[in-house]
């Protein structure tokens, strides 16, 4: 979804970041959209945040 949410915003003519991160404890991964460098959409603050690995 974060991935369709970002081409969307982009065919708009908007400019945000698509991000992939992960945890180790639980191992999880998870795709989420910024925008001024904050999540869109994800729960604040964070339960248990996620270290980000790739912003495209």
């Amino acid at each position: 979804m974060s991935l369709a949410a970002f081409l969307a915003v982009c065919l708009r003519g908007r400019a945000v970041g698509w991000c992939i991160g992960c945890r180790f404890d639980p191992c999880e991964s998870h795709a989420w959209i910024e925008a001024d460098n904050r999540p869109v959409g994800e729960p604040e603050p964070p339960d248990r945040p996620f270290h980000l690995t790739l912003r495209v």
